[in-house]
């Protein structure tokens, strides 16, 4: 999996940045000078102020000694990252101390810092590089010691940082040190304002991080050769140019030095933004001349006009867009407005602001250096016209937009539509099971070249919101509600017990401020610390609740979302999740509730329904291959509407995403008619038609085909000549067969799907379950939706021995299509549904009197279960409706399949989930494959133990046989015989 992810991820590493860092700090300076520093200049507190204010990890130390020797003696003691020397130390000069530092250590940085320009008269010798490396001067503002770290961090870092990094840079020309002892505290603390600005505490700590450490770099160089050099080295980076007017050029003092070198930049980059400063007022002509602007020194707004030619330059603050003649047009503050911007801006403004780099800069300032380097790549030139640019430039910003998505937010007032993220967290502690599989699978999506594969096709994650376990637990404890939860209570009186409880007052704001954001149909799930787990059986135990959310009342919307979410919480506790969890090794007490609210995915119709075009379940492993298939080729379950369908183990389409076109299901027109789904679950956008607490209701095809929804899947059986057409323009029976989709390519889902289950495969290290809704609209792009993916629970597979030859009379069960993989030798109870009995009237009544039997036996005595039809189904006419606390001692299940009553299986339902988690050994014994075998005759030669009005309990000495083979899906059932049986090797067997 970490492989995985280091091949694909598109983010930089915070990590990778800034890796040389100011930690260890030698100030060499005399008491007096030290106290003047700390009292006056609050040293210590500067640092930590804005190290700790900005959430580094870090801040730099500071170490005082008084003398040149006990600097030299405590270097060879100690490692610093930096040397400031002060000039009054009472046995060296600066310059002494200064060579002395660089002849044992010649790469240590060495900063003279002085309280005014006149001291440095006081030197005996000319400050040359061999001493001291830069000379600042102290007036007063402390922020010059964070100015004069950043700006040796910066040259340290500037060329991993911004040619392998793409980070930006600030180029400036000053050769004064009063000068830049005031420009570059000015100009950290605007790039640190604006970077504190984007840092919304809601990122991850990592981005933050990345945000810091990504701001620009600001290299300072006093000469116009190092000044080439740097922009040579760095243009594509630079966002741009402050510089003085005259500065050193060939070692001599040059008057007009900047204005040849602005002259020079321009004939390499005309829209490189520059910066004229000059104590010459005249210059100001020239300047405007050479289209750059003028700063004057002695101006009284110097610092004002400073920070607003950053802003407007260097991507700094809101984007202003403009017109040539500068007047504003519109504003920005985020991705979405600026994105909202280049739709909407005239044309000449495009031109403008594109020629400038302005765009770039931008996007560059806010760690979006791919996206900006795109950008910034274009050449006004090469377009025919603005609109040109304007489409080039939206293609580059939505696909990024996609793909740069954060992937856990903290949740704030107006965040959930307005920041690039699709997960957000309403409260503390672990996400659970099912929130932690969504996270991970927009982390998979975003660092995978799926999008890439399948560019007409909208791929992501329904944005949703978490709260975290922190919450489970203050309701269960300030609610005074472990105890009651704990006993035997009945499930209606546990419920209304904890909807009479309260959630934390900093959880309803949240949820009060979400609502009134959103307003589209929302879905509020469970997501325990176990659900979801590989190992763990509660698929479907906890509740979901589906609500349309759509009253005019944000009072009504919330009080609903909250009862929502106190329903989620009680059914921890209730009868069906304490019957799973026993059947393990965990203690209800170690369960806690994380809940997602998340949005639904679907189309609202004219009708005032809501739905997805069709839902489904993606399987690695295919428990049914038939003709060219293979296992481990995966398995897809599909159905209109919501995945309900599928989830409660009704009639829906399953299909190999390899052979899409092979649809056992339907291998004559009368097992079409009694395989193909005919109902679908959609929700009521009107209120007083929603029938069920989970708001979703069954609708018909006929009303499918009202929403003009039935063509994507649909099919009809002519009845003209009594065959299937693909086109719904014919009269006779409607059935969903994905024709269109599966046979004629309307949306490559088939190749989706193999994408899917392979890159999942790949991230997950192991088989996986995928569950997905899609959205087919005539006028965009369909949308795929992955709801949830996880481990997908496998009971081995390892291949069990040939069975033995044997007598075919001691032969109970033989099947060609089982479930699970190992041997069972310790059942000696079967209980069955004699087909004679049957009454598909009365499967209600069966299910009833299978809980009676099934309560008399005890945790560790279990039994086999046998009987008619879909076993689990909530389609009382498709087998027997049984909820699983009551078969939960049943270790092996047969379906039995009757000549009026051949029904597809369902392995896609919540249902089965359990069954393969808890190991259970699934037969289904179809009449019409002649290797499979029931031998209802020969159990009538043993005695009855018991009997009720539908079921038969048999009680044997000796315990069957049970054996699948899980590698090929064959499992026979062995009569108990009188020999003794060899015994169940656990630790050698996979375990069904």
């Amino acid at each position: 999996m970490a492989d995985f992810f280091l091949q694909n991820n598109k983010e930089i590493d915070f990590q990778d940045l800034m890796p040389h860092r100011i930690h260890e700090i030698l100030l060499v300076a005399s008491p007096y000078d030290a106290f003047i520093l700390e009292e006056d200049g609050h040293l210590t507190e500067q640092i930590l102020t804005e190290y700790i204010g900005m959430n580094f990890n870090y801040a730099p130390r500071v170490t005082r000694v008084s003398t040149g020797q006990k600097a030299l003696n405590i270097m060879t003691k100690k490692k610093f990252d930096l040397v400031i020397v002060m000039l009054r130390i009472e046995d060296k000069d600066p310059i002494s101390l200064g060579k002395s530092i660089k002849k044992e250590y010649p790469k240590k940085p060495v900063v003279l810092l002085v309280f005014d320009e006149t001291e440095l008269k006081q030197l005996p010798d000319k400050i040359s590089s061999s001493s001291i490396n830069r000379t600042f001067i102290w007036s007063g503002d402390a922020s010059v010691f964070p100015a004069i770290i950043k700006y040796i961090e910066d040259r340290k870092n500037a060329k991993q940082d911004i040619l392998e990094r793409d980070i930006r840079c600030i180029l400036v020309i000053e050769d004064s040190p009063r000068m830049y002892s005031v420009l570059l505290p000015l100009i950290y603390k605007e790039i640190m304002y604006q970077t504190k600005n984007l840092i919304n505490r809601g990122l991850r700590q990592s981005r933050r991080l990345m945000l810091l450490r990504a701001r620009p770099k600001v290299l300072l160089t006093q000469n116009y050769e190092t000044a080439q050099k740097f922009f040579k080295k760095y243009k594509n980076n630079t966002l741009g140019i402050i510089s003085d007017v005259e500065f050193l050029k060939h070692g001599e003092k040059v008057a007009d030095a900047g204005i040849n070198f602005a002259k020079w930049v321009q004939n390499i980059d005309q829209s490189i933004p520059i910066l004229l400063q000059s104590v010459q007022i005249d210059n100001k002509l020239i300047a405007k001349n050479l289209n750059t602007e003028f700063l004057h020194k002695r101006s009284p707004t110097l610092l004002k006009d400073l920070r607003n030619f950053m802003n407007y330059n260097f991507g700094f603050g809101n984007f202003i867009f403009r017109l040539p003649n500068k007047n504003i047009v519109k504003e920005a503050s985020t991705i979405d407005e600026f994105i909202k911007g280049i739709i909407e801006i005239p044309e000449e403004s495009i031109l403008y602001h594109a020629k400038s780099h302005h765009f770039s800069n931008w996007l560059a300032a806010r760690a979006e250096f791919k996206l900006a380097s795109l950008i910034r790549s274009i050449s006004v030139d090469d377009f025919d016209n603005g609109e040109s640019i304007r489409k080039y430039i939206l293609d580059y910003l939505k696909i990024e937009k996609e793909e740069e998505i954060e992937n856990i937010l903290n949740y704030t007032s107006s965040r959930f539509n307005r920041e690039k993220s699709n997960f957000f967290r309403l409260s503390g502690g672990s996400l659970g099971g099912k929130a932690r599989g969504l996270g991970f699978a927009i982390s998979m999506i975003n660092n995978s070249n799926i999008k890439d594969q399948f560019k007409n096709i909208t791929i992501r994650v329904p944005k949703c919101a978490v709260i975290g376990t922190d919450e489970f637990d203050r309701f269960m404890k300030d609610n005074e509600l472990w105890e009651f939860a704990l006993s035997d209570i009945d499930d209606i009186l546990l419920e209304k017990r904890f909807l009479k409880s309260r959630l934390s007052i900093d959880l309803i704001l949240k949820l009060e401020s979400f609502i009134k954001e959103n307003k589209y149909p929302i879905a509020v799930r469970s997501s325990s610390l176990l659900e979801d787990s590989q190992y763990q059986p509660l698929a479907g135990t906890y509740e979901t609740y589906m609500l349309a959310n759509n009253s005019r009342s944000d009072k009504n919307r919330l009080n609903k979302l909250i009862n929502a979410i106190k329903r989620v919480y009680a059914s921890t506790f209730k009868g069906e999740a304490r019957t799973l969890l026993k059947g393990t090794a965990h203690r209800i007490e170690e369960e806690k509730m994380a809940v997602i609210i998340q949005e639904i995915v679907g189309i609202s119709y004219k009708s005032k329904r809501f739905y997805p075009t069709f839902s489904g379940v993606l399987q690695s492993i295919n428990y049914y291959p038939i003709s060219y298939m293979k296992r481990n080729e995966g398995v897809a379950y599909l159905a209109l509407g919501f995945g309900k369908t599928i989830a409660d183990g009704e009639k829906s389409l399953r299909i190999s995403p390899k052979y899409p076109k092979i649809l056992p299901q339907f291998y004559s027109i009368k097992s079409a008619l009694q395989n193909s789904q005919n109902t679908f679950y959609g929700m009521s956008l009107i209120k007083k038609d929603r029938k069920n607490k989970h708001e979703l209701n069954t609708y018909s095809l006929k009303e499918a085909e009202i929403d003009d929804t039935l063509k994507w899947m649909g099919s009809v059986i002519s009845k003209e000549d009594n065959t299937i057409k693909d086109s719904l323009n014919y009269k006779g029976i409607r059935i969903i067969s994905f024709a269109p989709i599966l046979k004629w390519k309307h949306m490559p889902f088939a190749e989706l799907a193999k994408k899917m289950l392979s890159t999942g495969k790949k991230a997950l290290g192991c088989p996986i379950e995928i569950e997905f809704a899609v959205n087919i609209n005539a006028d965009q792009k369909p949308e795929f939706c992955l709801l949830q993916i996880k481990p997908m629970v496998l009971t081995g597979l390892h291949k069990q021995p040939e069975k033995k030859a044997s007598d075919e009379s001691k032969i109970f069960c033989s099947s060609t299509v089982t479930l699970g993989d190992g041997k069972i030798d310790h059942l000696k109870d079967l209980i069955i549904i004699r087909p004679e009995l049957f009454d598909i009237n009365k499967t209600t009544e069966i299910a009833k009197e299978i809980s009676i039997f099934n309560n008399k036996f005890k945790k560790n005595h279990q039994y086999i279960l046998a009987g008619p039809g879909r076993w689990g189904t909530s389609d009382k006419w498709l087998g027997i409706p049984v909820q699983w606390r009551e078969i939960s001692q049943a270790k092996t299940i047969i379906e039995i399949g009757l000549p009026e009553l051949s029904i597809d299986p369902s392995f896609g339902s919540h249902f089965f989930q359990n069954i393969t988690n808890m190991h259970i050994a699934y037969f289904t014994v179809n009449p019409k494959q002649k290797k499979d075998i029931l031998d209802i005759e020969y159990l009538k030669r043993f005695e009855i133990y018991k009997s009720g009005k539908y079921l038969k309990w048999y009680k044997f000495k000796n315990p069957f046989s049970v054996i699948v083979n899980g590698s090929n899906g064959q499992g026979s059932i062995d009569f108990p015989i009188n020999n003794k049986t060899e015994t169940m090797n656990e630790e050698e067997s996979s375990g069904i």
